[in-house]
């Protein structure tokens, strides 16, 4: 199977995106003025290297000296499966975040989005997510505890009020 390339959506001639989410600048020749006159300087054209911006791939795009970074993912969809329709994301599939081929990406409604990640088990939760302060053995130990929640938030470092919802089961609900 050969990777396809087309042009980024807004920056044509200057950059493409591959159905399997990857990103390149072209070949170009960029013209600069000084004080002794018109310099041209030739870049020759490579595949990007991707950043991580939260859970999701990054690339930054650079026209007329302004850079501006973009979600790769987004480029993919608008190249490949068209304009993103009003009130609608792109959404990945059971593959996740981090895969930004075009068989894993689709436009969907905010809410299909998020019951997409729960069914395909993607959804940042418990000690997967980014934030996480606990595990689930701490949030165990904290429910079966006949300790006050005061004594808990001093002994495993978080506030009373956290403590709480844990042991109501609003955090950590799936534990």
């Amino acid at each position: 199977m050969t990777e396809e390339w087309r042009p980024v959506v807004g920056w044509e001639g200057l950059y493409e995106v591959s159905d399997l989410g990857r990103v390149r600048s072209l070949d170009r020749v960029v013209q600069t003025r000084n004080r002794w006159g018109i310099i041209e300087r030739r870049f020759k054209g490579r595949v990007l290297s991707d950043n991580t911006s939260g859970a999701y791939l990054t690339v930054a795009l650079c026209k007329n000296g302004q850079a501006r970074t973009h979600l790769i993912h987004t480029l993919v969809a608008e190249a490949f499966i068209g304009r993103r329709p009003q009130s609608q994301e792109v959404c990945h599939g059971p593959k996740g975040q981090r895969d930004n081929s075009v068989g894993n990406l689709r436009y969907g409604t905010h809410s299909e989005n998020l019951k997409d990640r729960d069914k395909d088990g993607t959804t940042p939760r418990g000690e997967s997510h980014p934030n996480a302060k606990m595990t689930a053995n701490k949030v165990k130990t904290i429910r079966e505890s006949s300790d006050t929640q005061r004594v808990l938030a001093k002994r495993f470092g978080i506030s009373q009020a956290q403590i709480s919802t844990i042991v109501r089961c609003e955090n950590w609900s799936h534990v």
